[in-house]
């Protein structure tokens, strides 16, 4: 999916997704980083945006974690992060079945959440 503003990039550092802000003019002192999302464990393995809100997206990890991220939602955890507003695990319950647009995959194990 691409992102609704045409500024935004998004990419994996690790266990974060970064969004940038390509409008953003880089100096020495600044950062074209708009966004640090960081609730994963393991290495993100997916980003995808909401085809609804430009404000939205969806990270998915080798954690087993599907975690929906407003850009939009206050601050947390340490060093001005973000906290997702969202999450599922493909661990234990299968009661996330049924959640729009995300899926997880590792080893040899996939789960999709389908509308």
């Amino acid at each position: 999916m691409f992102p609704h503003r045409a500024e935004h990039v998004a990419s994996t550092s690790n266990q974060k997704a970064v969004v940038y802000n390509l409008s953003f003019a880089p100096t020495f002192s600044a950062s074209p980083i708009e966004h640090t999302l960081h609730a994963h464990t393991r290495t993100v393995t997916d980003i995808n945006w909401s085809t609804h809100n430009p404000d939205i997206l969806a990270t998915c990890a080798l954690d087993g974690w599907l975690w929906s991220w407003d850009l939009r939602a206050g601050f947390g955890g340490t060093g001005g992060a973000r906290k997702p507003v969202w999450g599922a695990s493909s661990f234990g319950s299968r009661s996330a079945l049924g959640v729009p647009g995300g899926g997880v995959g590792f080893e040899a194990d996939v789960v999709l959440w389908v509308c």
